[in-house]
C-alpha cells in the first residue's frame, strides 16, 4: 500500500506542476517543451522508485544536468561546462541587479523552477507533504493571472481540485488495511471532484459580473498605455534601452532588449514561406552597421534574375498595411509591378523603391522563379580571392584578436567553401552553446567590439547578434559575406475564399547573412537557433505549417521622427530545429543526442533497482551500520519500516511486537535489542554502548521476514 499511495501522489504531483510547465517555458522563450516534461515525468518516477535521500540526491542531481543541458547545449565537457555556466550565470545575475537588463535571466530561473519541482516531488511523493508543491504552482500562476493578459484560471482551479484530493490522500493511513485506504482514496477523490465542479460552476454564474471587472480594467489599461506608462516603467527598467520589434534604417548602434510588437505590416499571397529582403548593409563598424558612403540606384528590370526557357515562374501579391514604406522582395525576384508605376534597385543595398510613388499601402506583384539550390554543386567550390567584392572582406582593426582565432578554429582543415560556411552555421545553432532571448540581451558595454561581446562575453542574443556575428567569421575566413535584413516567413493562414497567404507583422522583423559562391551569387543562411530559412534549409521544411520560421528585430522608424528609430526583434516559433553536432568523421554527436543516452542509462539503472531493490535493503543497512558517525538505531528502524510503517504515537516496545509477530521464532533477539535500547536510553552517557551484534542479529531478523513473508514494502 505504501507503494500505491506514492504512486498516487506522484499522479498528482504531475497534475499539479504540469500546467505550471506550459506556462513557463514558452514564456521563457523556450520553444521546445518536451525535455521540461521528460523531466518532470522522471522526478516523479524517481521519487516513487527510489525515496531515500542519499539515493535520490545523486540521481536528481544527474537529471537536473541533463535537463539543462538540454536547453542550454555546449560543447563543452566537465569541469570547463561547469565553469563556463557558472560564469554565463554570474554575468546574467550581474547585469540584471546592475540594471542592464529588465528581466530575470532564465538561465537562473530555469535552475529555481527545476529544483523547485524536485523538493516539491520529494517532499508529496515520498514525505506526502503536498503544501509546499500546491503553494509554487498556485502562487506562479495567480501572479502571472494578475500581471498578465492571459486567463490561466482554470489552471488554477485543476490546482485546487488536485490540490484536494493530495491532502486527502496525504492523510490516509496505510494502517487500516488495503480495503478502508482504497475506500477513504474514493471518497476522497469523490469530495475533491466534486468540490472542484462546483467551484466551476459558481464561477461560470458569475460570468457577467467578471466581464463587468474586466471590461473596467481593459479601459484603464488602454488609457495608462495610450498615455505612455508602460513605454515609460518598461524604457527605465531596463536603463533606458528597451527598443520595440520592427523594421528601420538605423543599424549604426545594435544590442540591448526589445520588446515584443505584433502590429502588422504586410500580407504574402503564396501558399510556400519565404524570407522577405528589404535591404543588405556592408559596413561593419564594431558597434553596428552603416551605409555605404555611395549609393546608386538602378532601374530594376535590368538588375532582376534573367529565367531560362524552361524556367516556371509564379506571381506573389503583396499588399501592404497604410504605414508600412517599405518594398519586401524575395530571392528569384524576375520582375515587380506595382499597378502602372516603376521601381528601382538601390546598390549596394539592394533595396527596392518605388520611383512613382510615396508612403504605404496598397499592392504591388512580384513575379519569382522556382529557385532550387544546388547544393552539390556549392559543395564544389573552393575559398578563392574575390574580384571586385573586398568590400565584403572587410573587418575593423578594433576586432580583438580571440575572434580571428575562433574563425580560423572553426574553419581548420581543406574542406571547401560550404563546408567552412556550415561550420560556422553549426557552431552559432547549436555547438558554441548560444541562447537566443529577446529580452536578456545586453546593450554593449563602452569599448567592447558587438561581435566579440556576444561570442565570448553574454553568448546571448537575437537575430541581429547571431547573423552579424557568422558574416564577421566569414569575412575572417576569407569567405565574402553581407548583412541582409528585412522579415522571415510570417504565419501562414488561410483567407475567407480559402487562399493561404502570410501575414507579416513587425515580430517577424529578421536579419540574416548571406554568402557569396562564385557562379551562384548571394546565397541566404541561417545561424540563429530555432528558424529556419526556407531556400536554404536541407532538412526540407514543411511549407504547409503554420509558417514558424518567425524572428525578428530591427529597428522600427517612428512615424514622430528619425531619432525615435528602434530596433527590434520577434516572435518565437512554435517548434524549435534540432541540429546534431557532427564529428569529424560525420558522426552525430549533438548535446540532445548525449541527453537522451544519459537519460536511457539513467533510467535503466533506476529500472534495475527497482527490481532488486528489496535485495539491496539489507546491504544498504549493513554498510550505515559500519559508518561512525551514523545512528545505528535509526538505520534499524528504518529497515525494518520497509516491511512495516512506524507510527509516532507507538513505543519502541510497541512497535517490534508486531514485528515479534511476523518471526515468532525471533523474538528473543527482538526482545534483546528492544531491551539493550531502553537501558541504553536511561543509562549515563559514558555508559550508553551497545553490543554492535545486536544490530547484525535484526538484519538478519529482516532477511527472514522477507524470506517467510509475501507481504512487501508496498
Amino acid at each position: 500500500m505504501k507503494f500505491v499511495k506514492r504512486l498516487l501522489m506522484a499522479v498528482g504531483f504531475v497534475g499539479i506542476f504540469y500546467p505550471v510547465l506550459q506556462v513557463y517555458m514558452p514564456l521563457s522563450e523556450f520553444t521546445d517543451l518536451t525535455g521540461s516534461f521528460y523531466y518532470l515525468i522522471g522526478t516523479a518516477v524517481l521519487a516513487v522508485l527510489l525515496p531515500y535521500w542519499f539515493v535520490w540526491i545523486p540521481i536528481q542531481i544527474g537529471f537536473m544536468i541533463t535537463c539543462y543541458r538540454y536547453y542550454f547545449p555546449s560543447n563543452l565537457t566537465g569541469i570547463r561546462w561547469l565553469g563556463s555556466e557558472f560564469s554565463q550565470i554570474n554575468a546574467s545575475l550581474e547585469q540584471f541587479i546592475n540594471g542592464g537588463s529588465s528581466v530575470f535571466p532564465t538561465n537562473v530561473s530555469f535552475i529555481l523552477i527545476v529544483v523547485l519541482i524536485a523538493l516539491s516531488a520529494y517532499l508529496l511523493i515520498v514525505w506526502s507533504r503536498p503544501t509546499v508543491g500546491i503553494l509554487v504552482a498556485l502562487i506562479y500562476l495567480m501572479i502571472l493571472q494578475v500581471f498578465t493578459k492571459y486567463d490561466y484560471f482554470m489552471m488554477v482551479v485543476q490546482i485546487l481540485g488536485i490540490g484536494l484530493v493530495l491532502y486527502g490522500l496525504s492523510n490516509i493511513s496505510l494502517k487500516v488495511g488495503w480495503k478502508r485506504a482504497l475506500v477513504s482514496f474514493v471518497v476522497v477523490l469523490g469530495y475533491g471532484y466534486g468540490l472542484t465542479w462546483l467551484a466551476v460552476k459558481a464561477t461560470e454564474q458569475l460570468v457577467p459580473q467578471q466581464q463587468w471587472v474586466e471590461q473596467r480594467a481593459k479601459n484603464v489599461n488602454r488609457r495608462l498605455d495610450e498615455a505612455g506608462l508602460f513605454d515609460f516603467v518598461d524604457y527605465y527598467n531596463s536603463g533606458g534601452q528597451l527598443k520595440r520589434m520592427g523594421y528601420g534604417e538605423d543599424d549604426s548602434v545594435l544590442g540591448g532588449p526589445v520588446q515584443q510588437n505584433f502590429d502588422p505590416v504586410f500580407s504574402a499571397y503564396d501558399d510556400a514561406p519565404h524570407y522577405w529582403r528589404i535591404s543588405t548593409r556592408t559596413v561593419y563598424t564594431g558597434v553596428g552597421w552603416e551605409f555605404p558612403e555611395t549609393l546608386t540606384a538602378f532601374p530594376a528590370g535590368p538588375s532582376f534574375i534573367k529565367p531560362e526557357e524552361d524556367d516556371e515562374t509564379v506571381d506573389v501579391v503583396i499588399e501592404r498595411e497604410d504605414n508600412f514604406t517599405y518594398f519586401p522582395y524575395t530571392y528569384g525576384l524576375v520582375d515587380a509591378t506595382f499597378a502602372e508605376m516603376n521601381f528601382e534597385l538601390i546598390q549596394p543595398t539592394e533595396q527596392l523603391r518605388n520611383t512613382d510613388a510615396e508612403g504605404g499601402g496598397g499592392s504591388y506583384t512580384l513575379t519569382l522563379i522556382d529557385q532550387e539550390i544546388d547544393f552539390a554543386g556549392l559543395n564544389t567550390v573552393g575559398i578563392e580571392s574575390p574580384i571586385g567584392l573586398e568590400e565584403y572582406l572587410d573587418v575593423p582593426e578594433g576586432v580583438p584578436q580571440r575572434v580571428w582565432d575562433l574563425a580560423a578554429e572553426l574553419t581548420a582543415g581543406d574542406g571547401t567553401m560550404y563546408e567552412k560556411v556550415r561550420a560556422l552555421e553549426q557552431y552559432l545553432r547549436s555547438d558554441g552553446g548560444f541562447r537566443y532571448s529577446l529580452r536578456e540581451t545586453s546593450a554593449v558595454p563602452d569599448g567592447f567590439d558587438y561581435v566579440d561581446h556576444f561570442l565570448f562575453e553574454s553568448r546571448i542574443g537575437y537575430c541581429d547578434n547571431f547573423s552579424t556575428a557568422m558574416v564577421i567569421l566569414a569575412r575572417m575566413s576569407g569567405i565574402p559575406a553581407r548583412w541582409a535584413k528585412g522579415f522571415n516567413s510570417g504565419t501562414a493562414t488561410i483567407g475567407d475564399d480559402g487562399e493561404t497567404y502570410y501575414a507579416v507583422t513587425n515580430a517577424n522583423a529578421h536579419s540574416w547573412p548571406e554568402i557569396f559562391f562564385p557562379g551562384e551569387g548571394w546565397i541566404p543562411f541561417e545561424p540563429t537557433p530555432a528558424f529556419r530559412q526556407p531556400l536554404t534549409d536541407t532538412e526540407q521544411v514543411d511549407e504547409t505549417s503554420d509558417g514558424d520560421f518567425d524572428e525578428a528585430l530591427v529597428p522600427v522608424e517612428s512615424a514622430t521622427s528619425e531619432s525615435d528609430m528602434v530596433e527590434n526583434e520577434s516572435s518565437v516559433p512554435s517548434e524549435s530545429q534540432e541540429i546534431a553536432d557532427v564529428d569529424d568523421d560525420g558522426n552525430e554527436v549533438s548535446g540532445r543526442n548525449w541527453s537522451r543516452i544519459v537519460g536511457a542509462l539513467v533510467a535503466f539503472a533506476v529500472g534495475i533497482l527497482f527490481v532488486w531493490r528489496r535485495k539491496w535493503y539489507p546491504l544498504i543497512a549493513t554498510w550505515l551500520l559500519g559508518v561512525p558517525f551514523i545512528d545505528s538505531h535509526r538505520t534499524t528502524l528504518w529497515l525494518f519500516a520497509q516491511v512495516l510503517p512506524f507510527e509516532r504515537s507507538q513505543t519502541l516496545r510497541q512497535y517490534f511486537e508486531e514485528i515479534a509477530d511476523m518471526v515468532p521464532m525471533h523474538r528473543k533477539t527482538i526482545v534483546r535489542y528492544v531491551t539493550a535500547n531502553e537501558e541504553s536510553l536511561y543509562a549515563p552517557v559514558d555508559e550508553r554502548v551497545i553490543d554492535a551484534s545486536i544490530y547484525t542479529d535484526m538484519i538478519t531478523v529482516y532477511r527472514d521476514i522477507q524470506i517467510s513473508q509475501e507481504k512487501s514494502s508496498f
